[in-house]
């Protein structure tokens, strides 16, 4: 019983009752503004003889971040202070019975970020290609994101093709995708335009289209279609000096 007095009394409230003193009471009654309390060291007749109570008690103070403040370092919180999601600002605590207290005050839900627009997703990932940023590629990347060449190969995993992207802007420094069009059917996009680069003087590229597919505001696929044949005629050519 002391136990539970010297922890109530950290939360603000005060001693209005006790049976037959206080050095060892039997029965307690505390207060903190309209809300009373009452322990009883044996069981009322008629009720268990253990906690039962599988709820909260709330309580409602002038501010919950004021009762937080006058609580800290004396009592560690079960919870909060922190906005739940049924908006309601909350600061909890578990006395020594196993009960647990929450003081609270109305709030504003917390925000729910806005799901990302896939279509904007589509978009930065082909300027990060143009900028040759590397570094915003891979996080537009899903972690098993595949790309798929004209030649129909492929590769899987986001490191994978991280790699593969940088050693590309090396061979083309110059590599640009010009979009004309962009056309979406749920997680899905086809994307048509042309792509230009040059290689040892030689100027390459060519209409070209591509599909996409978003995940989770993630690019999954990425599938690149066009006739490269000139592209790997310039590429398998001998050096000349």
């Amino acid at each position: 019983m002391g136990e539970t007095l010297a922890f109530y009394r950290k939360l603000g409230f005060r001693l209005t009752g006790c049976h037959p003193g206080e050095d060892n009471p039997d029965w307690i009654e505390l207060m903190r503004e309209s809300v009373v309390i009452q322990f009883h060291r044996e069981p009322p007749r008629g009720t268990p003889t253990a906690p039962v109570c599988s709820g909260t008690f709330y309580i409602y103070p002038e501010s919950v971040t004021a009762v937080a403040e006058a609580l800290r370092g004396k009592i560690e919180c079960a919870w909060g202070p922190e906005v739940m999601p049924y908006g309601m600002y909350e600061l909890g605590v578990r006395d020594p019975n196993g009960y647990y207290i929450a003081f609270t005050e109305r709030s504003d839900p917390p925000v729910q970020p806005e799901p990302p627009d896939d279509r904007a997703v589509i978009v930065l990932f082909i300027e990060a290609i143009n900028a040759h940023d590397v570094a915003l590629l891979a996080d537009l990347m899903s972690e098993n994101h595949t790309f798929v060449d004209a030649s129909g190969r492929q590769r899987s995993g986001r490191d994978t093709v991280t790699s593969g992207w940088r050693a590309y802007h090396n061979m083309f420094p110059d590599y640009r995708l010009h979009v004309d069009s962009i056309i979406q059917d749920g997680p899905v996009f086809a994307i048509f335009g042309t792509t230009s680069a040059t290689y040892r003087g030689h100027v390459l590229g060519g209409p070209t289209a591509w599909k996409a597919v978003v995940e989770q505001g993630r690019v999954k696929v990425w599938q690149v279609y066009a006739d490269y044949t000139e592209t790997w005629r310039v590429l398998k050519a001998p050096k000349t000096t």
